[in-house]
């Protein structure tokens, strides 16, 4: 059997998170042949080494498995189930990491965010809730933990973190269906649910609480917010003053929310809502859907990366994007991931976006995937699914200013 490609994902994760360091951490690859199909069900020999201080430093760590990928060619490793990664001292200088299928080497890549620094007296350590705690080891033994404080764009930043490393199951699914086991690491939702009521409701629930407030004012007959309330409420806190040559009139904020329209002023863990014309809902559930259902009315994102410039184009970005989406994006984990059967729920990919050309610099197109033909276009009279935008809009939360 000759393995032409290995596509890899690491995996870090806190277990027993309170009582003491796990020595170990998971691996997650996909393997393809060399005509790039997924290796399915296929026995494998797979050895893993950690190199320190280069791709061809000295091996300080080895461990041996004999596994069957699944039937999307993934194989789950959790690494020091074996020997003991407390050998590893993982703050005393870079490490790689090496896999071997079936004897080959098939590639070497740096341990960016090591597993734990195994010899350290203090220790960042993040809750479910996204709260940050650090804890200190005294000569004694003797551990203490204190809660650090926060802004609430990085609490939601750590809360969708901690969800993406507790992830064992996830789908995209709407109300009715949605699941939360912490527990278990299953998390079911669409893309405002998993927003609203995964991550804001359980880290910052008085954001929650006016998102909540705000449906019930712009959009009544809904049982929770939806992509248009996260826009219609977030648009109206950018006020009847926006002017899209005027950049002072780009960005305001309330007691929870900064908005804003810049690209430029986009950070990780910003929110992304694009909102579905309402005109262009009605021509959809005419035309396609049954006399009940309706189009979605947008979709919420979560900004995973800082955007990036495309080449040879002043008004094109990409960005990487984390959400629960039914249909992945660029380069998406979820297309590799076991925990997603079919390729829907959270994870994170890319997507490309074109700016105005105007002093806001405001998203108004954008291709689910980088390498998509065609964007989609802000709305107009000519109707088809492309032409379906009502507008795009960030937003961050910050800190009650009453």
């Amino acid at each position: 059997m000759k393995v032409g490609t290995l596509i890899f994902v690491l995996i870090f994760f806190w277990s027993s998170i309170f009582s003491q360091i796990p020595n170990k951490f998971k691996y997650q690859a996909v393997l393809r042949n060399v005509s790039g199909n997924v290796l399915a069900n296929e026995n494998v020999i797979i050895d893993i080494s950690i190199l320190k201080g280069s791709t061809t430093g000295t091996n300080v760590f080895t461990e041996h498995y004999n596994v069957t990928t699944t039937e999307q060619g993934i194989i789950n490793l959790n690494i020091g189930s074996i020997s003991d990664l407390k050998s590893v001292k993982f703050n005393d200088d870079i490490y790689f990491i090496q896999i071997s299928v079936d004897g080959t080497i098939m590639g070497t890549s740096q341990l960016l965010s090591v597993p734990y620094s195994l010899s350290s007296s203090n220790l960042a350590l993040t809750s479910p809730n996204g709260e940050t705690y650090t804890s200190s080891v005294d000569n004694n033994g003797n551990i203490t933990y204190k809660k650090s404080t926060s802004n609430p764009a990085n609490i939601l930043l750590e809360r969708e973190k901690y969800i993406l490393s507790n992830l064992e199951v996830t789908k995209y699914v709407h109300s009715d269906d949605s699941i939360m086991n912490e527990e278990l690491g299953i998390y079911n939702y669409d893309c405002s649910g998993f927003i609203c009521e995964f991550a804001l409701k359980t880290c910052l629930p008085e954001h929650y609480q006016d998102l909540y407030t705000a449906y019930q004012e712009f959009h009544p007959a809904d049982s929770r917010p939806r992509a248009w309330t996260f826009y219609d409420y977030f648009r109206d806190i950018l006020g009847s003053n926006y002017d899209l040559d005027d950049i002072e009139t780009c960005t305001a904020q309330n007691q929870y929310w900064k908005v804003f329209t810049s690209i430029d002023s986009v950070q990780k863990g910003d929110l992304l809502i694009a909102r579905y014309a309402d005109d262009w809902r009605t021509w959809y559930h005419d035309v396609y859907s049954d006399p009940v259902s309706w189009p979605s009315t947008g979709h919420v994102m979560t900004v995973w990366s800082s955007p990036l410039k495309v080449e040879d184009s002043d008004y094109e970005y990409d960005l990487k994007i984390m959400d629960s989406t039914s249909s992945p994006h660029g380069s998406d984990v979820r297309e590799y991931s076991a925990s997603s059967a079919d390729g829907s729920g959270i994870g994170y990919g890319w997507m490309r976006f074109k700016v105005s050309t105007h002093a806001s610099k405001r998203p108004y197109q954008y291709k689910w995937k980088p390498t998509s033909d065609t964007y989609y276009t802000l709305y107009s009279s000519s109707t088809d699914t492309y032409t379906r935008l009502g507008g795009i809009v960030f937003a961050r939360p910050i800190n009650n200013t009453k």
